[in-house]
């Protein structure tokens, strides 16, 4: 009885082990070379690559993450533009949240306005998170551009952020599009 203990013991320690581990997602070959040509020096390479990308239904959790570093520190903006236009085609925009967030702080203005057009248009509770959060972000086109996505999408004005984040804190969990 005392070795089956230990022996169960043991498996559950494996389980709880392993269950703490992350499942990556593998990526194919043909993907993961479009992915590392999204960076690349050659902006007809990149741009093909992304077209080629942007033709999935979904994004893969690699391409999400692409996507994310480049927005974080890619200084070519159309590059960035075509990234954001590539949102566009994706069915899992969400899942772009917090790239798209990034480029809320762009000094390009082009961006941040296609940035806040794309989170304005996903259904989701964490893009009203980042409109809430967007009311004071220190480019006035983007606050302004927040405040009247709000306003479209819960049918109600408030004068300021304190007042947007208490109201949504009521009604976050009840809230439907």
């Amino acid at each position: 009885m005392k070795t089956f203990t230990f022996f169960f013991i043991l498996f559950l320690f494996g389980c709880v082990a392993t269950s703490n581990q992350t499942i990556k997602t593998p990526v194919n070959p043909e993907e993961q070379k479009l992915i590392n040509q999204i960076s690349s020096e050659n902006d007809q390479i990149a741009q093909k690559a992304i077209n080629i990308l942007g033709r999935q239904d979904n994004a893969s959790p690699a391409i999400i993450k692409k996507y994310e570093a480049m927005f974080k520190s890619c200084n070519n903006y159309d590059r960035i533009e075509a990234l954001l236009d590539s949102v566009y085609l994706y069915n899992n925009q969400s899942d772009f949240l917090p790239g798209l967030e990034i480029c809320l702080n762009s000094s390009n203005e082009d961006i941040r306005d296609e940035a806040i057009d794309i989170i304005s248009d996903i259904e989701s509770k964490k893009a009203i998170d980042i409109l809430i959060e967007a009311l004071a972000n220190p480019y006035p086109d983007v606050r302004d551009e927040a405040r009247d996505s709000l306003e479209t999408i819960t049918d109600k004005s408030f004068d300021c952020q304190p007042r947007w984040k208490q109201w949504w804190k009521n009604n976050r969990k009840n809230f439907s599009f």
